[in-house]
């Protein structure tokens, strides 16, 4: 029995080596040798790709065990699930499910973990396992003049850094660094005589990007093209760039910008802006108009926005500070901390911390799974929240409303001790507490479903708490 169940095993090893390295000789920069190292160095990542085979080779084991049953009654009894086999089915599926989705939050894995519209795309470049050739560096400038009916400029680049600076000069120049790994300088500038700065004339102004991607695959082999740009104060740029950092200072007008796999920082902008990027932080600050970031599994920061701020992001952490105009923003296992926002505020989120200062405007939050700190809020205030803490601190009489509504989540208001109010608070399974000596009850009732309604003062705003199994306190300051 143990002799046949292994001899699938290691026939099912030697399959699977022989397609991979038969693969290596039709694509050589698999290179399957480093393959094989990249994983030996982290085994873990190896189990979160692909623990799925070992079902679906425990399922051919079973259907070949079934198929011999005619002849071997006990390989019959074997095609079968036992107990203990449903048990280990069971353990497996917890253990794999719960390595993918810790590799997903935590993206340390060396392959690429994609939506639907971030398909997997085999490339030379994105299969550089540890390419031990040396590097030289080249570098080529150009430039074009432009006119006053030329007013946009579009980048495009993979694998390097994209700068846009700001000059007094009526001409765009470009100067490509350019890093390339050969066998000797004599192959590297080789290389580097056949890359190209390529600018094309369009209906509004002009694109700019590389020819890279005509050479051949082993010359764009650890190929980084670097573009550091220098245009005229008004002009609109669209940038979009893999693989490197992007970076964009002092132009005015309507930007849009698009990274994977390296930083942005945008800064002192006269004009709106709208960024996406993948893995890797987004830092903006000093912009007039409007702004719109997308991120995943990256730090956001914003600072100094004059219009609307519009923000989503995953697995990363959200910092704003001093912004103008209304806030809406999204984000999944990050924190969130907001100070010093004129306008409202609209957070929408999951397994996220949650802090805001000095707001201006409404706020409304919802959150789960951790807590919300809001302090000095001049509008109205709606919290949603779910297993985790909610805290209130205004140092100013209450003007507006609070409603929250949680579950399993600890409530706790603190409010200077002149603030008139309305009060409307139940806890399923909780408790009530007021270090407001003045306020008068005008229904309390405990036990499973503890309700309390009363006032401190008169025509005051209205404040509404429900939550369960947790405490609810209003206390003054």
């Amino acid at each position: 029995m143990r002799k046949g169940l292994g001899g699938i095993v290691w026939s099912l090893i030697l399959i699977g080596a022989g397609t991979l390295f038969l693969l290596g000789n039709l694509f050589p920069e698999l290179r399957p040798w480093r393959l094989f190292a990249r994983y030996w160095s982290a085994p873990w990542l190896l189990f979160a790709q692909f623990w799925p085979v070992i079902i679906i080779a425990w399922g051919i084991s079973k259907l070949l065990s079934y198929l011999r049953s005619d002849q071997d009654p006990a390989a019959g009894r074997r095609s079968l699930l036992s107990g203990g086999d449903v048990v280990l089915l069971v353990f497996l599926l917890i253990a794999g499910t719960t390595a993918t989705n810790l590799t997903k939050a935590f993206h340390n894995g060396f392959f690429g973990w994609k939506s639907d519209k971030e398909r997997f795309r085999f490339d030379i470049e994105d299969w550089d396992f540890g390419d031990s050739r040396p590097t030289f560096e080249f570098s080529e400038e150009v430039s074009q003049p432009v006119t006053a009916d030329r007013t946009a400029l579009e980048v495009v680049n993979r694998h390097g850094n994209i700068a846009v600076f700001v000059h007094g000069l009526p001409s765009i120049k470009v100067k490509l660094q350019e890093k390339v790994r050969a066998e000797d300088e004599a192959r590297g500038r080789e290389i580097s005589n056949q890359l190209k700065i390529v600018m094309d004339r369009k209906d509004r102004g002009f694109s700019l990007s590389t020819n890279r991607e005509t050479l051949p695959d082993e010359w764009r082999r650890g190929l980084e093209t670097h573009l550091s740009v220098w245009v005229p104060k008004s002009m609109a740029v669209t940038l979009s760039n893999e693989h490197g950092q992007v970076s964009l200072d002092g132009i005015s007008g309507s930007h849009s910008i698009t990274n994977a796999h390296g930083s942005v920082t945008i800064k002192n902008v006269d004009g709106s802006l709208r960024v996406e990027n993948r893995h890797g932080p987004v830092n903006v600050s000093a912009i007039t108009g409007d702004c719109s970031i997308k991120n995943k599994y990256g730090a956001v920061q914003v600072e100094g926005i004059g219009g609307k701020t519009e923000i989503e992001n995953a697995h990363g952490p959200i910092d704003l500070r001093q912004l103008k105009g209304s806030v809406n923003l999204s984000n999944r296992y990050g924190r969130i901390l907001c100070v010093d926002l004129e306008g409202g505020l609209i957070v929408d989120g999951k397994h996220a911390e949650v802090q805001a200062q000095n707001i201006g405007g409404d706020v409304q939050v919802a959150t789960a799974y951790q807590s919300i700190e809001l302090e000095n809020v001049l509008g109205s205030i709606s919290v949603k929240g779910e297993h985790g803490d909610i805290a209130i601190k205004n140092s100013q009489p209450l003007v507006k409303p609070i409603v929250v509504d949680a579950e399993y989540s600890g409530v706790d208001i603190t409010l200077p001790k002149e603030s008139r109010f309305e009060l409307d608070a139940n806890s399923k399974y909780g408790k009530f507490a007021s270090g407001f000596e003045s306020v008068k009850l005008s229904e309390s009732t405990a036990g499973k479903n503890l309700r309390v309604r009363g006032s401190n003062g008169t025509g005051g705003p209205s404040i509404t708490i429900h939550t369960s199994y947790r405490s609810i306190n209003l206390n003054p300051s």
